[in-house]
């Protein structure tokens, strides 16, 4: 049995945040994989029994958003994690909607993003350099995880007051791992707003290049030359 993993064009989340109607959306990519299917247990990046039960009991739950598979996971573990999706019913979509995007110079989602100045993210502190409503996490370094981690409730306590008693939000989560973790709780509790997870793509907008597309000379001209 194959997993179903659809297409979810970059224009639904645009027209979600310029329209202002809620949708959620994580991205699930080798990390989280490696650490549901313990698959690395020798690896202490990726042995997190409290965060493989908290990703477990997401998925199991049959979100009524979309997930974002990552194809590299699919790619490392695909049978492992096809057998561990048996019986669940869940809204498979690819996870790079951003990344290609981005990798295509059109950053049409975050000027969307933009143009409501209530709109949060939630990720590392150089975010403030493009956006003033920021509830700061820890830049990923090898070995930083856990710190990420251990904010997790933290942060949900942070955008629950934040959200609370504003007629709608759009928040972007450039959080890592805790991020899927963050949004599930946050679109439980309160559904009316958007919990988007935007990964890394905004960093090359901060002079931060952490992914390998980003560093393409190719890549770095279109993006200084808009």
């Amino acid at each position: 049995m194959s997993l179903q993993i659809t297409s979810l064009p970059v224009e639904t989340f645009t027209q979600h945040m310029e329209n202002q109607t809620p949708i959620a959306f994580s991205r699930w990519g080798d990390g989280e994989w490696r650490i549901i299917l313990n698959s690395t247990p020798e690896n202490p990046l990726f042995n997190w029994p409290i965060q493989r039960q908290q990703l477990h009991d997401i998925l199991h739950s049959n979100p009524d958003y979309p997930l974002g598979m990552q194809p590299l996971a699919m790619r490392m573990m695909e049978t492992e994690i096809t057998e561990y999706l048996q019986g669940t019913n869940i809204n498979w979509v690819g996870s790079e909607i951003f990344h290609r995007s981005a990798q295509q110079n059109d950053w049409s989602f975050f000027r969307a993003f933009q143009s409501h100045p209530q709109n949060l993210l939630v990720g590392p502190a150089y975010l403030r350099q493009i956006w003033p409503n920021l509830i700061e996490t820890i830049p990923y370094e090898k070995g930083v995880w856990k710190f990420v981690w251990d904010k997790t409730d933290e942060l949900t306590e942070e955008v629950f007051a934040y959200v609370t008693g504003r007629p709608f939000v759009t928040v972007g989560f450039c959080a890592s791992m805790a991020s899927n973790i963050i949004i599930d709780r946050m679109h439980k509790m309160v559904p009316r707003h958007s919990y988007i997870d935007f990964g890394s793509v905004l960093d090359p907008l901060c002079d931060v290049f952490s992914r390998s597309y980003m560093r393409d000379p190719e890549f770095q001209e279109r993006l200084r030359n808009g």
